[in-house]
């Protein structure tokens, strides 16, 4: 079985280790700035459902786009 709190603490630790994955990018002044945030713990949300619904999402997962400005950049 899957381990989820052994998953989270995995990404948690790459992305406290890994600057570009916590790095979005702002406008100001007309120069794009990188702004790095602050290490946080990474969630993965449980989905239960059938096989269709987990299909759906899944096609909607793999057409998120990742903003730049927001972020994250690292989609769990």
């Amino acid at each position: 079985p899957l381990n989820l709190h052994a998953l989270e603490a995995a990404f948690t630790a790459i992305a406290a280790r890994h600057d570009s994955v916590r790095t979005t990018f702002h406008v100001r002044n007309g120069e794009v700035r990188q702004v790095v945030a602050a290490p946080a713990p990474i969630r993965i949300p449980v989905i239960e459902g059938d096989e269709q619904a987990i299909d759906t999402l899944w096609a909607k997962e793999t057409t998120r786009v990742f903003d730049l400005q927001t972020g994250p950049v690292l989609h769990a």
